[in-house]
């Protein structure tokens, strides 16, 4: 996990990410956040953005470009420890009246694609993250720069999906994605990778 969120407008990329999560000073500059992650460590701050969410998308403004970290697209597909588990039935914003069948449906879809996605041994190995709406892949850190491009580039090349790269402060983000077709529906599914400037000599 690196930038939690990023913001691009008129090619300048502002984000909120391990500079902000990880702080040890007291003062925060964070342009999207204003301090409420300042600090808090990773799993913590992706929650609290996941939370405020809708309004920093808003203060971004219209014509804005806004990217999340897998961590902040979607809840955990599993909670673990002492967190309350969801009722039998609730009611969706979106789609109405939701039940457990409908997230072990949305479950075993991603999981389906991921399952066809490994047979792919053709392709350059990637660290995968699964939820109930997406899976992502992403090049394993110990990578050089040349390598971590590359497995990018080549799953991008393999599923017919654009690479973009965007130039943020102190690291570059290559990311590549889209729908893909599943059982009875559709799923997200993405690659990235970022590519930080003090690295570059790996």
């Amino acid at each position: 996990m690196t930038a939690l969120i990023t913001v691009w407008r008129d090619g300048t990329a502002i984000s909120c990410g391990r500079s902000c999560y990880s702080a040890k000073h007291k003062a925060c500059r964070c342009p999207i956040c204003g301090g409420l992650n300042h600090g808090k460590g990773p799993e913590v701050a992706a929650a609290i953005t996941r939370r405020h969410l809708d309004e920093w998308v808003e203060a971004a403004g219209e014509g804005a470009e806004v990217e999340l970290d897998p961590s902040v697209q979607q809840d955990p597909l599993f909670l673990i420890g002492d967190h309350p588990m969801p009722d039998a039935t609730d009611e969706h914003p979106l789609f109405g009246l939701w039940d457990e069948a409908d997230d072990w449906r949305l479950s075993r879809r991603s999981f389906a694609l991921l399952g066809d996605l490994m047979k792919r041994d053709d392709l350059p190995p990637l660290n995968w993250t699964v939820t109930k709406w997406s899976v992502v892949g992403e090049p394993d850190t110990v990578l050089s720069h040349a390598a971590k491009r590359h497995a990018v580039q080549a799953w991008a090349d393999a599923l017919n999906l654009r690479v973009r790269e965007h130039q943020c402060q102190g690291y570059a983000r290559l990311s590549a994605g889209g729908k893909r077709a599943a059982v009875n529906g559709e799923v997200g599914l993405s690659f990235f990778v970022d590519l930080y400037d003090d690295e570059a000599a790996r």
